[in-house]
């Protein structure tokens, strides 16, 4: 998931804005804040348990500002959150052949 697992959030639940950064390895790079997204964290959380139940180890991953980069198989993506930490993934091309057509039933 991450270089940690974050449960104090505080001040990221209330709206505060943190800075985020997503850079993909050939260069570009898109800066926003966790205030510019759409709701907060707690609205998020208060929607979500309206229809659901959170249980410990539950992860809930909230997405960012909306952003658009060029991401190509191969590139790497590093994604940041100030005070949190950097996630970096590879791209991958995804096959066919890892989800296959389901099976006529007729």
């Amino acid at each position: 998931m991450g270089p940690r697992i974050e449960t104090d959030l505080g001040p990221v639940l209330d709206g505060e804005g943190h800075d985020l950064a997503t850079r993909v390895e050939h260069g570009s790079q898109v800066e926003s804040s966790s205030a510019d997204l759409a709701w907060t964290a707690r609205e998020l959380l208060v929607y979500l348990t309206g229809y659901l139940t959170l249980a410990p180890g539950d992860v809930v991953l909230i997405g960012a500002p909306a952003i658009s980069l060029p991401i190509l198989p191969g590139h790497r993506v590093a994604v940041s959150v100030e005070d949190l930490g950097v996630l970096v993934n590879p791209v991958v091309e995804e096959s066919v052949a890892e989800h296959p057509e389901p099976r006529s039933r007729g």
